[in-house]
């Protein structure tokens, strides 16, 4: 959000989302924007491949960070449900 402030500098907070994900014993389900410009579907697909199953991973094709259903045409809700069926 600040690209020109090294605010990283100021922080003692770290986010190890990727080894911290191993931990995590409950179904996953990422719905992850391809053109997401706040958090890179790069890592999204990251954080995936570490997670333990039962696990889903949807791509919103053209989507960025805070549009998603504004592109999905309804289909997350569909994913949504058959993951939930699935797992429960």
């Amino acid at each position: 959000m600040f690209p020109y402030i090294p605010i990283y500098l100021f922080s003692n907070t770290k986010f190890d989302s990727v080894k911290k994900i191993k931990n995590v014993n409950i179904p996953i389900l990422g719905i992850h924007g391809t053109r997401d410009e706040i958090v890179p579907i790069s890592l999204a697909e990251k954080l995936f491949n570490e997670a333990n199953a039962p696990k889903k991973f949807m791509p919103v094709y053209g989507a960025g960070h805070n549009d998603i259903y504004e592109w999905d045409n309804g289909v997350i809700f569909q994913v949504i449900a058959g993951f939930l069926k699935g797992v429960l």
